[in-house]
C-alpha cells in the first residue's frame, strides 16, 4: 500500500482514493495520479512559441488583463472537497476581474465557466506559472518556488486546511509522524519563501502571525497576511426537496430529520451524536439521524475516517437503520442544496482538539446557505459566528445530553423560523466575489511595490533541497519498514 507523505497528496485521501488505486469512487474519467514531489531536472527546460500556443488554444486570454493561475489539488467536478470547492469558487470570483487559469487534474486543456483548465501536471506548471503574474495555490511546491526565483509573478499560500492539526490524534503511528513533520516542513517553506499567506480564519492569522514574528527576529521579511474566509454560493432557488427522504426508507416525510451535513472524520464526534438521538428517542420515536457518510468502498480506504465506529455503534445501540441512518452515496457538489433543505436541523460535533480551534469548516458554511438551524460543538471560530448570529447552538464536548437539549429547542417551530431568518443578514458579504477582494489587493499591492520575497535563488535552493531530501529519506523509512513487516509476517507463517 502505497502512502501519502505531505499535503500534497492530502486531497488523495479526502477523496476517499488510495494511492496505490486511482480508479475513482464517482462516475467520470479516471484521475490522473499526483505528481510525486521530486525535482526532476529534465522539466527545467526552456519554452518555445509552439508550446505556449498549445496551452492557449481552448481560451485566449487577453494580453492587458492580469493573469492569475489558480492552482487546484484535484478534480473538478461534482465530487468534490473542501479544498477543491474553495480553489474553484474563488477561481471563478477572481475571473470577474482578470484573466483566470485553473490547473487541476484534467487530461487536457479544457474550457469551462470562461476559464481554462489545464493539466496540473508538474511539467506543466512549470510552463504555466511563467505565463501568469500570480499563482495562487494551497501550499505552494518547492519546485515552484526554485522554479519562479528569479521571475516576477507573485506567489500567493493559502493555507487554511489545519492538516497537521487534523492528524495530531493518530500521532502514535510512525507513518502519520511521517506527515505531520513534512506539513511543518512545507509550511516552513510558505512562510519563507511566499509573497502571500491566506488564512481561513482570525484565529489562524494569528498563529501565523506569531510564527512571522519569530522569523521576522532572525531578520526576514514578512510576507502580507491576509484573511479569507470560506464564501457563499449565490441564494438557493428553486430547489427541489424530498431527495434524502425518499432516497431512505423508513424517514417518513414528517419525522424530525437531524443532518449529519459532510464525511465522518476521526477528529469528528459522531458517538455524542448517537448517543444524544438514543436520548431523544424516548419521546419523539419518529426522530431520524442522518449522516451523510459516502460510499461505503470509499469510508473503508479512508483510515481518517471514523464512519465504521459510528455506524457500529449505531447498530450495538439497536439504532441502526431506525433512528440512526447513513447515506451511502457521494452528493454531487450541483445536488446538495436538495439534501440541506430537507434537513429540520444540521448536527456537527468535534472531539476535544486543537484542530477545532482553528479549523474552518466548509459544511456550516452550507448551513448557512441553506438557512438550515444548526447544532455545533463548542470552540471553533465558525461555530461562534453562527451562534451569535442565532442560526446555531453551540454545545460542551462530549456532552450527549447538552447535544439533545440544544436539538429540541431547535426543532422547536418558533426557534426554528427565527433561525432560517438569521440566516439571510448573517449570509451577506459573505459571497466568493467578496472573498477574492483581498487577494486582489495583495496582488496590486505586491505589483505596487515590487518586493517580491521569493527572488532569492540561493536560499530557495537550499530549503527545496533540505525538503525533497528529507521526503527521500522518509520514503526509505516507509519502505524499510514495509520489507519489515513483509519480513516478520513470512517468518510468522512458517
Amino acid at each position: 500500500m502505497s502512502i501519502s507523505l505531505g499535503p500534497q497528496d492530502a486531497w488523495w485521501r479526502r477523496t476517499g482514493r488510495s494511492t496505490s488505486d486511482p480508479t475513482p469512487s464517482h462516475e467520470g474519467p479516471t484521475p490522473r495520479r499526483p505528481p510525486r514531489d521530486t525535482l526532476d531536472r529534465g522539466f527545467l527546460r526552456s519554452r518555445n512559441a509552439s508550446t505556449r500556443a498549445v496551452h492557449r488554444r481552448c481560451v485566449e486570454l487577453p494580453a492587458s488583463k492580469l493573469r492569475i493561475l489558480v492552482i487546484v489539488p484535484g478534480t473538478i467536478g461534482e465530487a468534490m472537497a473542501g479544498p477543491e470547492i474553495r480553489g474553484w469558487e474563488l477561481a471563478q470570483a477572481l475571473a470577474r476581474h482578470a484573466a483566470v487559469s485553473v490547473a487541476c487534474d484534467v487530461g487536457r486543456s479544457e474550457s469551462r465557466a470562461g476559464m481554462r483548465l489545464t493539466p496540473g501536471t508538474r511539467r506543466n506548471l512549470l510552463r504555466e506559472v511563467r505565463e501568469h503574474d500570480a499563482v495562487l495555490a494551497p501550499w505552494l511546491h518547492p519546485f515552484l518556488f526554485l522554479w519562479l526565483s528569479r521571475s516576477s509573478t507573485i506567489l500567493l499560500s493559502d493555507l487554511y486546511d489545519v492538516s497537521e492539526l487534523e492528524l495530531v490524534h493518530k500521532r502514535d503511528s510512525e507513518r502519520v509522524r511521517d506527515e505531520i513533520a513534512a506539513v511543518v516542513r512545507l509550511t516552513c517553506i510558505q512562510q519563507r519563501f511566499a509573497d502571500v499567506i491566506i488564512t481561513g480564519g482570525h484565529r489562524q492569522a494569528d498563529a501565523v502571525k506569531a510564527q512571522l514574528q519569530r522569523s521576522r527576529s532572525r531578520g526576514r521579511i514578512p510576507p502580507r497576511l491576509k484573511v479569507v474566509p470560506f464564501g457563499l454560493p449565490a441564494p438557493v432557488e428553486h430547489v427541489s426537496r424530498g431527495t434524502l427522504r425518499r432516497a431512505l426508507p423508513g424517514v417518513g416525510p414528517d419525522d424530525p430529520l437531524i443532518l449529519w451535513w459532510g464525511s465522518i472524520w476521526s477528529w469528528l464526534d459522531p458517538t455524542t451524536a448517537i448517543h444524544a438521538v438514543r436520548l431523544l428517542v424516548a419521546d419523539r420515536p419518529n426522530i431520524r439521524l442522518v449522516f451523510t457518510s459516502g460510499e461505503p468502498d470509499r469510508a473503508a480506504r479512508m483510515e481518517l475516517t471514523a464512519t465504521e465506529e459510528a455506524r457500529a455503534l449505531a447498530s450495538d445501540l439497536g439504532l441502526l437503520g431506525s433512528t440512526v441512518h447513513f447515506y451511502d452515496q457521494w452528493v454531487p457538489y450541483t445536488a446538495r442544496a436538495g439534501i440541506l433543505m430537507d434537513a429540520d436541523v444540521g448536527l456537527t460535533l468535534h472531539r476535544d482538539a486543537a484542530e477545532a480551534h482553528m479549523a474552518t469548516r466548509a459544511r456550516y458554511l452550507d448551513y448557512l446557505w441553506c438557512g438550515v438551524p444548526c447544532v455545533l460543538g463548542d470552540g471553533d471560530e465558525m461555530a461562534a459566528e453562527l451562534e451569535a448570529a442565532g442560526l446555531a447552538r453551540t454545545v460542551p464536548i462530549g456532552d450527549p445530553v447538552a447535544v439533545a437539549e440544544a436539538v429540541t429547542q431547535m426543532l422547536d417551530p418558533a426557534r426554528a423560523r427565527a433561525a432560517r431568518r438569521a440566516a439571510v443578514p448573517a449570509a451577506t458579504d459573505r459571497s466568493w466575489v467578496a472573498m477574492a477582494r483581498p487577494l486582489l489587493a495583495a496582488i496590486a499591492e505586491c505589483r505596487e511595490e515590487k518586493t517580491l520575497r521569493h527572488r532569492r535563488p540561493v536560499a530557495t535552493a537550499v530549503a527545496a533541497g533540505r525538503y525533497y531530501a528529507s521526503m527521500s529519506a522518509s520514503r526509505v523509512r516507509m519502505r524499510a519498514r514495509g520489507i519489515g513487516r513483509r519480513c516478520v509476517a513470512r517468518l510468522r507463517g512458517r
